[in-house]
């Protein structure tokens, strides 16, 4: 959870930036303060749980890099964005080591940019409390999920299923009508979509071990896994093919085994066959040295 505080003097634009915070998940507002002095005066409070602060920088009673300023004294850790229809004042706040500067009004795509790269900064920083499990991915023959060296626990096939397929989409958005159609093998649907968001829903709450080092991110009709902290059988074995460390026996047994070949999904096949062409050219290059 990234803990936000605003500070913005407007009224208009405070409401607008929380209604659109609002529609991110994972995202809690520990106060929003419409005077800068206000804010100052419950900062040590708030610095208790805050992890960012949103900050106006032209504001009547007090500026907001002044406001900054004045934080940086007291918590290192904590960010700053600025936020105002001031292009001029994006070199100012940078000088005050600002995490970075959005321009009104405040798009979406935007925010939402900015919201990305704080929770990554964060959970690469280990700042939160929580300790995350490290993450184990096994491709080959039987997929599956290791937790801090303990299976996944799905609340369901289809969520399983769901998970391996963001997964070996490496990272990319994944329209839901795409998505639909490859798990469940027909035209996407109004309530087959509904399926859909079903099975997001337990494939979320069946990692929710991974304490946030593996999310499933909604935005714009997509899905993508967001992945943090992890390695996979996979990942070794290129690893070993580009550092020229893998043997013969090594790639043939990953062919034997095949890439999510035990689970019977129809749309990995074209996965599988893809890594067993790859798998055969290495060994093609072995046997001609």
């Amino acid at each position: 959870m990234l803990n936000i505080v605003l500070v913005e003097d407007e009224k208009w634009a405070m409401a607008d930036l929380c209604q659109l915070l609002a529609d991110i998940p994972a995202v809690a507002i520990v106060n929003a303060y419409l005077s800068p002095l206000d804010a100052l005066a419950n900062l040590d409070e708030d610095l208790k749980t805050a992890d960012v602060y949103f900050l106006d920088v032209n504001m009547a009673q007090m500026s907001g890099l002044s406001f900054a300023i004045e934080l940086q004294t007291r918590q290192a850790k904590v960010k700053l964005v600025f936020i105002t229809g001031h292009e001029n004042y994006a070199l100012q706040a940078f000088d005050v080591a600002a995490f970075d500067y959005i321009l009104k009004p405040v798009k979406f795509t935007r925010l939402y940019k900015t919201i990305l790269r704080l929770k990554n900064f964060f959970l690469t920083e280990h700042v939160h409390k929580t300790i995350p499990a490290f993450i184990k991915i096994k491709y080959f023959g039987r997929f599956d999920i290791l937790l801090g060296g303990q299976p996944v626990k799905w609340l369901s096939r289809k969520a399983e299923e769901l998970v391996a397929y963001l997964l070996v989409n490496d990272g990319a958005a994944m329209h839901s009508e795409q998505i639909y159609e490859a798990l469940w093998s027909e035209p996407a649907n109004h309530r087959g979509l509904a399926n859909l968001r079903t099975t997001v829903f337990r494939a979320r709450q069946s990692l929710n071990g991974a304490d946030g080092r593996m999310e499933i991110d909604f935005y714009n009709d997509c899905y993508r896994l967001i992945l943090r902290d992890w390695s996979s059988d996979l990942q070794e074995l290129e690893q070993k093919i580009n550092n020229a460390t893998v043997t013969r026996r090594e790639l043939q047994k990953k062919i034997d085994e095949g890439l999510l070949n035990d689970n019977g999904w129809l749309w990995a096949y074209e996965y599988s066959a893809q890594a067993e062409e790859r798998l055969q050219a290495v060994i093609k290059k072995l046997n001609s040295k």
